[in-house]
């Protein structure tokens, strides 16, 4: 072992916790920001379409999905931002665990999230579909609360994957998802 305090459980794992919240979240944001602005792209279309009354039932529908789409990508990035404080609650005392660069580029992913959502508050009322909210992605939201598990279950397995037993390693990956331990 390179570092004795690597040894000690605890530290292995919050050792593990910190840098895998930094890595999921640079390793997401050029994917979301690639699908932000294809989402962009898409539901401008969309609305370039609707603004033409009566609105095709193909385009309520292509609209529809679209909006649905952009509304997971939404969801999961806010909650992965949600589950970070969560995180930083239950695990680090209160101290943020995200890198300088990781915490700016997690800000400017759901601003730019959030702005996009705002702006098609009006095609989601065109369209028959709920607006996206973008509130309410904190502590105690079942959403983030999951993903914040996920994320500790992750890290759990991770750093027993470099110490612990195949055993122990096992069941905290099956904690982590039922389907990779599913043949």
């Amino acid at each position: 072992m390179p570092f004795d305090w690597l040894a000690d459980s605890e530290a292995s794992f919050l050792y593990h916790l910190v840098n895998d919240m930094n890595f999921m979240i640079l390793k997401a944001a050029p994917i979301n920001r690639n699908l932000c602005w294809f989402a962009q792209a898409a539901l401008h279309g969309v609305l370039l379409q609707s603004a033409r009354p009566p609105i095709d039932e193909l385009v309520e529908r292509v609209g529809g999905r679209l909006y649905a789409d952009f509304r997971e990508l939404l969801e999961e990035a806010l909650s992965l931002a949600g589950a970070i404080d969560v995180i930083t609650e239950n695990y680090l005392d209160g101290q943020d665990g995200l890198f300088a660069d990781t915490r700016a580029e997690l800000e400017a992913e759901t601003g730019n999230l959030r702005k996009v959502a705002s702006t098609y508050w009006p095609l989601a009322a065109w369209l028959n579909v709920e607006p996206i909210t973008v509130e309410g992605f904190a502590p105690g939201h079942p959403k983030v609360d999951a993903k914040a598990a996920e994320l500790a279950n992750y890290s759990i397995a991770h750093a027993l994957a470099c110490g612990g037993t195949l055993g122990e390693f096992l069941a905290a990956l099956q904690q982590v998802s039922l389907d990779l331990l599913t043949p």
